[in-house]
């Protein structure tokens, strides 16, 4: 963020969208909290830990 005033302009960013996300859900009735919980699991076990720890790909 060497830009003057660029991480303001992402964390905006970042905020409008967790904002639409929330918003979405809530129309939805979806429980974000379950939802991410159930993804946690199923990304455990399609990643696992010791096989893709560091990588970045």
């Amino acid at each position: 963020f060497s830009e003057p005033g660029k991480r303001e302009e992402v964390e905006e960013e970042l905020a409008d969208v967790l904002c639409y996300c929330l918003s979405l859900a809530n129309h939805l009735d979806i429980d974000l909290s379950e939802s991410i919980e159930k993804k946690m699991v199923k990304n455990a076990s399609k990643y696992p830990g010791e096989e893709f720890r560091g990588r970045h790909s």
